[in-house]
């Protein structure tokens, strides 16, 4: 079987799905026999250091580049320093062109790693790319590989915007995936020469679904009734997310609902009043979470929240795990594609994005009515793929030589993992 290189940049960051999404992935290649390596900028957290040491798969970070490496690293190090300084001047355009430009050096001194560790014939898959300097990256890191573009985010600043825009022929060495069709939609226009993709990223799992007992186990734990409606609130309250909406809805539904807010990093401050106002009701746990952490929320709810601001049309690891995990799903309509894939879904219910009352009156029907669960097979019909899947489909993508400057760029990439973007 061919050999497979995972390269995550956010591989040291205990928050989101970076490091279980790399776990999941290295265990199933291990398991079909697969040589796997792991390379990243800085060293993986040690949960999932244990896990890739237990599954015996090497990880490669860039001391082993000598010099070259260690003065990557200063740099980097002296643009996060400016990157604070900006940000903490209001300099918000500049303070991003500078994390991007940190990004593109994660993304070159790691795919350097990938062509140095793994052999000429592996599939070298960047799970986390940046959509801002991907020739550059192609060219200077000389890898061929497939990139999952999360979001589009490109630079503010004139020579930035330059840069970015630059074609240096290296653009069909490069497969795209990306999650969503409204990320798709939103590509740079130098990206039009690689092969894009989409589908999404989350990788299905069948025990991952929370069982009957589970649930009786974990609401009693928690000292929650049948009757109780319970609504988590899951993940750090990054910028797309607009958890005004939902801290105001928590206040103004008429019911007495229970709501469990976990992840990182929130704020405390902002969740004030409606602690106030719902008392013991509300439990908060500010902590980054872990596959284990996640199970017992979701074991625990009725259903989980997902509000975004309209027109964020990444994907959305909280509306996938609903299915992963078997819980309703209350979501705003902030992307017009994924409220078409939901709509009529017995276990979705959509609200309108920015409106709190209309999700206060969400909440408070379901309270009345009750909540239905998906069923142990949604995520597989919505189109997850499991990690044994997600890798043969990434291999279907593989070439014998990642050195793009030695070898010729043929259409290497072979069929679409789903569908060809248009």
């Amino acid at each position: 079987m061919e050999p497979l290189v995972l390269v995550e940049p956010n591989i040291d960051l205990g928050n989101g799905h970076w490091a279980d999404t790399v776990a999941m992935l290295a265990a199933s290649a291990v398991q079909q026999g697969r040589a796997v390596f792991v390379t990243a900028p800085r060293p993986p957290i040690a949960p999932l250091a244990e896990k890739l040491e237990q599954l015996g798969v090497p990880v490669t970070t860039p001391t082993s580049l000598g010099t070259r490496g260690r003065l990557l690293g200063r740099v980097e190090a002296w643009l996060g320093r400016r990157e604070a300084v900006r940000r903490s001047r209001g300099r918000h355009g500049a303070a991003e062109d500078l994390w991007l430009v940190r990004v593109l050096i994660d993304e070159i001194l790691s795919l350097r790693l990938a062509r140095r560790v793994g052999p000429s014939d592996a599939t070298v898959v960047l799970l986390t790319g940046s959509s801002a300097y991907v020739s550059l990256a192609a060219f200077m890191s000389r890898c061929r590989h497939v990139r999952v573009l999360h979001e589009v985010r490109t630079p503010v600043g004139r020579w930035g915007a330059y840069l970015s825009a630059l074609r240096l022929d290296v653009e069909a060495h490069v497969g795209i995936v990306c999650p969503t069709h409204g990320v798709a939609a939103s590509l740079p226009a130098v990206l039009r020469g690689c092969r894009v993709s989409v589908r999404p990223f989350a990788l299905n799992a069948a025990d991952l679904y929370v069982t009957a007992e589970e649930r009786a186990h974990e609401r009693s734990r928690r000292g929650f009734s049948d009757g109780d409606l319970v609504v988590a609130v899951v993940g750090g309250w990054w910028p797309a997310k607009d958890m005004d909406i939902v801290i105001d809805a928590l206040s103004k539904a008429a019911r007495p609902v229970r709501a469990v807010v976990v992840g990182h990093p929130i704020d405390r401050q902002k969740l004030e009043p409606v602690a106030r106002h719902m008392g013991d009701r509300l439990s908060v746990d500010v902590r980054p979470l872990r596959l284990g952490d996640l199970r017992s929320v979701y074991a625990a709810a009725d259903v989980t929240v997902v509000s975004r601001h309209p027109g964020v049309v990444k994907e959305s690891g909280l509306v996938l795990d609903s299915l992963r995990y078997g819980v309703h799903l209350v979501v705003s309509d902030h992307d017009p594609a994924l409220t078409e894939a939901l709509h009529g879904l017995d276990h979705v219910t959509l609200f309108r994005a920015g409106d709190p009352a209309d999700l206060a009156t969400a909440l408070d029907l379901l309270a009345e009515t009750g909540t239905r669960r998906p069923s142990p097979n949604a995520a597989t019909r919505f189109g997850l793929l499991t990690a044994a899947e997600a890798i043969a489909a990434f291999c279907s993508w593989s070439v014998r030589d990642r050195n793009i400057h030695s070898v010729p760029p043929p259409d290497y990439l072979g069929e679409s993992m789903e569908r060809e973007v248009t």
